[in-house]
């Protein structure tokens, strides 16, 4: 068990192909990373969250896979 960031990216002006939104997620072990992905991804005008999760990798890829 280790201690991850997850940043979910989204677009909301993204309706395309009857999406309603573009989303992402980024997994991060790194504070640091995870701040400057939410930061980055802040000023090109996405919305952003983040969560400070505790889990194993295997069961991080599963809860986050889409």
């Amino acid at each position: 068990m280790k201690t991850y960031w997850v940043v979910t990216v989204k677009d909301v002006g993204d309706c395309g192909a009857g999406v309603s939104g573009y989303e992402r997620r980024f997994e991060f072990g790194d504070t640091e990373e995870a701040f400057q992905c939410a930061k980055g991804a802040q000023a090109a005008g996405f919305d952003v969250s983040a969560a400070k999760v505790y889990a194993s990798r295997e069961r991080l890829s599963a809860r986050v896979s889409t």
